[in-house]
């Protein structure tokens, strides 16, 4: 769960300061440190609730490295910051995408995801999008709510055990 922003952002990855960032970085080629599967905090952070699904992390920055290895052979001309940016960007990307559709039908249900005009299909997002919205929510709300969908769910859904 991501209790610093409102965001799918990636955030079990690259942290959420600068600093927790700048610990993740090896400082070569692009590159991330990948978590350790041991039961200890695979990152340093003040928030370990986010430290839920360490697994997820781990393969998202093996991804993150593939990527920024390929993008090194395609762009030799690239330092480290930019085949860092890039490659965060192009998981980011990749993790909303696969959130959106994957993730939310699975959980949400098909009819749930067409009534609340949640699929990922892009073509209309410009024409709604509006810049002085804050798309942002009470994190206190926000934790709330995902843990009653998250029980709700769990709780009234025959299929749940094996989405797990």
């Amino acid at each position: 769960m991501n209790l610093a922003s409102s965001f799918i952002d990636a955030e079990g990855v690259y942290g959420s300061t600068p600093e927790e960032a700048a610990a993740r970085r090896i400082g070569k080629h692009g590159k991330i440190t990948k978590p350790d599967m041991v039961f200890e905090p695979p990152f340093p952070t003040e928030d370990h609730a986010r430290h839920s699904n360490r697994l997820l992390e781990r393969v998202w920055a093996t991804q993150h490295n593939r990527l920024a290895a390929v993008l090194e052979k395609l762009n030799p001309s690239w330092d480290d910051e930019q085949l860092f940016q890039e490659a965060r960007r192009i998981v980011i990307a990749q993790i909303q995408f696969v959130t959106l559709n994957e993730y939310l039908p699975l959980l949400l249900g098909e009819e749930t995801m067409a009534k609340y005009e949640l699929s990922g299909d892009t073509s209309e997002f410009a024409e709604f999008y509006h810049t002085k919205i804050k798309p942002g929510t009470l994190n206190s709300f926000a934790a709330g709510i995902g843990e009653v969908l998250v029980f709700h769910f769990a709780l009234t859904s025959k299929n749940f055990f094996f989405l797990v």
